[in-house]
């Protein structure tokens, strides 16, 4: 009985040590993220996030997605492209001064460079694509950076 409960102990730790290193990491930087941009807002509570991709390049990271929140008149004003980074915990949402067009392209610089240097470790752009910098809906599509219609 002993045994089996270490073993069941063991087993449980290995577990939790590999979900660490694979997906928890990410999963905390897209709460981070998801945290900063709601306290930017009007209207935190009403925030809908969609769309939320995390790029990697040493230990740089960046969160790519898209939130919709009420204005103060009480309507959702549309889903706006958000780029939140770490570690100098930057966030810039689309809008008076930055379009959506300049958040999409500098995620998209994110997801090269996080492609470039998994390159540079593996030595194979096929390689990079499967790597490790990319973690979203499209897994490092190269002409992706869309901030379409996942769920919230």
């Amino acid at each position: 009985m002993k045994k089996g409960l270490l073993i069941f102990g063991i087993g449980v730790v290995g577990l939790l040590a590999v979900m660490m290193i694979v997906g928890w990491e990410d999963g905390g930087m897209i709460a981070r993220a998801k945290a900063v941009v709601r306290a930017n807002l009007r209207d935190p509570d009403s925030a809908q996030f969609q769309d939320i991709i995390v790029f990697r390049h040493g230990n740089k990271h960046t969160a790519c997605g898209s939130v919709n929140s009420k204005n103060g008149f009480g309507g959702y004003v549309g889903y706006k492209p958000f780029i939140y980074r770490e570690p100098s915990y930057g966030l810039i949402i689309a809008g008076k001064d930055f379009n959506d067009l300049d958040i999409e392209q500098a995620c998209q610089q994110a997801r090269l460079e996080g492609a470039a240097a998994d390159t540079a470790m593996s030595g194979t752009k096929e390689n990079a694509a499967k790597g490790s910098s990319c973690f979203g809906p499209e897994d490092c599509n190269p002409g992706y950076v869309s901030f379409g219609t996942a769920g919230k």
